[in-house]
């Protein structure tokens, strides 16, 4: 697969229609917190070198993939970066909000476009459940993601330690030969190369669905959320000093991803897509299904689109901007208890979905 450029048709708000969430100044936490990543990176990760996988296109047929020890440094990122909760943090900002939720499949979608996390997913996810369990899945995924946004110390670990439980049961090989990984290439869940390729996928496109459906990020604002995030993945066992804490540093990581060869849709990728844009959740779910289809071919790099088999027209591109300013227009009407998870308000987690 050849470069992808990242450029993606948002439609962005004009400057003049109010944002639901108002823009409060950067913190000066957001820089405390990349500084504390890059120190958790000189003080821990370079001790504990792990084999790459990334553009591993010389991996060897059933090479073992031992589940890496947990580096110093990620255990001292959950210590110290789990300490600092401020209110008023663009991540907080950015992930209280429940339509985020649109930004979701197209963060899935690049992830399993590499071999190695789509042979994961595939094998190890229940994607292709359909009815409770789908719906059981996403409920599961938002809890954790408030916990770490919202949570106190005590509840951020222990959902780190629930998703690093999770991550040592995948791992396996390759069913077949997909891009440059041949049959029988392993894959780990703990690989830090696709930790990262995970956590800077969702963290474009979280930025991406925030320009387009809610009002555009200032540069200070971008590079504050890559600041503020980062400590999660150096937690999963990312390499520190390579997770991105400027919004040019992902952008640069993204580039050399797509231009890499390491990108391949193969028939784990295609089912994954495939029940992220079409879930089995019956006639009823039909027109939000089609409205997430919708926004996610808009904003997929045209390359990775492609791979997909999905199509992009010139009448999509004219329907694309009436459909984002509905959104923006719904929020704006929408009281903040109905648009806004209730952790990110201070009250009590959302229930449970019921069977």
């Amino acid at each position: 697969m050849r470069a992808a450029s990242s450029r993606v048709a948002l439609a962005n708000p004009k400057a003049s229609e109010a944002s639901p969430s108002p823009v409060r100044p950067v913190s000066v936490r957001s820089r405390t917190i990349s500084h504390t990543v890059r120190s958790l990176a000189r003080t821990g990760s370079r001790s504990n070198p792990v084999t790459r996988s990334v553009g591993a296109a010389s991996s060897q047929r059933g090479a073992s993939a031992k589940p890496a020890a947990v580096p110093h440094a990620a255990r001292n990122a959950r210590r110290v970066v789990g300490s600092i909760r401020v209110e008023g943090m663009v991540s907080q900002r950015i992930n209280a909000e429940r339509v985020m939720l649109l930004a979701w499949p197209r963060a899935i979608l690049l992830q399993v476009a590499h071999p190695l996390v789509a042979a994961g997913v595939a094998a190890h996810s229940t994607f292709a459940d359909g009815g409770f369990a789908a719906v059981h899945r996403l409920w599961q995924t938002v809890q954790a993601m408030l916990a770490l946004t919202f949570g106190d110390e005590v509840e951020r670990q222990e959902a780190i330690e629930a998703i690093l439980a999770i991550h040592r049961r995948v791992n396996g090989e390759l069913r077949e030969t997909v891009g440059p990984f041949p049959a029988g290439t392993r894959y780990s869940a703990e690989d830090p190369d696709l930790v990262l390729w995970v956590h800077v996928t969702l963290l474009e496109s979280m930025v991406l669905a925030h320009d387009a459906l809610l009002a555009p990020l200032g540069d200070e604002e971008r590079d504050a959320y890559c600041a503020e995030s980062a400590w999660v993945p150096a937690a999963l066992l990312a390499r520190p000093e390579e997770v991105p804490t400027t919004w040019a540093a992902a952008q640069a990581y993204l580039q050399r991803m797509y231009a890499s060869g390491t990108l391949a849709v193969g028939q784990d990728g295609r089912a994954v897509g495939q029940a992220v844009l079409s879930p089995p959740l019956g006639p009823l779910a039909l027109p939000l299904s089609a409205i997430v289809r919708f926004i996610t071919r808009a904003w997929l790099p045209e390359d990775i689109r492609r791979a997909y088999g999905l199509s992009w027209s010139e009448a999509d591109a004219r329907r694309l901007p009436r459909v984002l300013k509905a959104f923006r227009a719904a929020r704006r009407l929408m009281p903040r208890r109905a648009a806004q998870w209730s952790a990110s308000r201070g009250g009590s987690q959302d229930p449970q979905p019921r069977t």
